[in-house]
């Protein structure tokens, strides 16, 4: 069957409505991270409607998803190509472009989608992300702005913008921000350690802790909270419980740097009190 006979089959009720359910299909078992199903659903679509820039889109999120961020560029691309006015197929090519550090790519894509649904809130943090990763720091702060303003349930834009506030110096915004972050999202892992980065950098050593601690109860056994436990436990003199926590880190991971300095430089301050005794 030719391209051009099959489009015309596809134009049917029939063949909309089956597009329909297995784009729907489709998503379900991407949600239920039943990729497998995902990418069955994509393909049946594909063979339907080979121009499909839904089906390209969405088997491109399972095949990154899955790891295989190759195949997910190919299948972002096909979605741009049938569709270019696509905001979320252009955002996901930006942010895939991005991730292999093609920045100026990336922000072409960007602008594409932005230039198709001004308002469209991914486009922005994606925006934000090429600047942040540019050090435009200003610039970078503006996109995450535009990404909260457009769409309130994005929080990993707030997050972002309350990251770059701090690296600006603004702390007094910094803090605003991670406050309202951990109001809409009070069990977000992230949120809680970040905030925990904040309060140790600005040298409130007993906040960071009570930030860490609610980020390992969130999540136990991560690395970086654990390492950062040893951090604020360390800064309020309480270097036994710190080489504690460094070590519980260097059990999940015996070579993680962060740690292994800490602990080292832990050990020595340990020896030198000892000594003074």
């Amino acid at each position: 069957m030719t391209a051009e006979r099959s489009q015309s089959v596809n134009t049917t009720p029939a063949g909309s409505d089956a597009l329909a359910d297995l784009l729907k299909a489709g998503r379900g078992f991407f949600a239920l991270r039943d990729y497998a199903q995902a990418a069955e659903c994509c393909d049946r679509a594909i063979e339907l409607r080979h121009d499909c820039a839904e089906a390209h889109l969405l088997r491109g999120d399972v095949y990154a998803a899955s790891g295989d961020s190759e195949d997910a560029l190919d299948c972002y691309q096909l979605a741009v190509h049938f569709s270019p006015q696509h905001a979320p197929a252009q955002t996901a090519l930006a942010e895939a472009l991005l991730e292999r550090g093609s920045d100026v790519e990336a922000e072409a894509a960007c602008r594409r989608a932005l230039s198709a649904v001004p308002g469209f809130a991914r486009a922005w943090l994606c925006l934000g992300n090429i600047r942040k990763r540019r050090g435009e720091l200003a610039e970078a702060a503006d996109a995450y702005r535009a990404a909260w303003s457009h769409d309130r349930a994005e929080t990993r834009s707030l997050e972002q913008l309350a990251f770059v506030l701090s690296r600006l110096g603004q702390y007094d915004k910094a803090f605003e921000h991670f406050r309202a972050l951990l109001d809409i999202a009070p069990d977000s892992h992230r949120a809680h350690h970040n905030f925990g980065l904040l309060q140790l950098e600005t040298g409130h050593a007993a906040e960071a802790l009570a930030s860490f601690t609610r980020a390992l109860q969130l999540q136990p056994e991560t690395v970086e909270s654990l390492t950062c436990v040893g951090h604020a436990l360390r800064d309020l003199g309480r270097v036994e419980e710190a080489i504690a926590y460094y070590h519980q880190a260097l059990a999940l991971r015996p070579a993680f740097g962060d740690a292994l300095a800490n602990r080292a430089l832990a050990l020595l301050r340990k020896e030198i009190g000892r000594a003074h005794v």
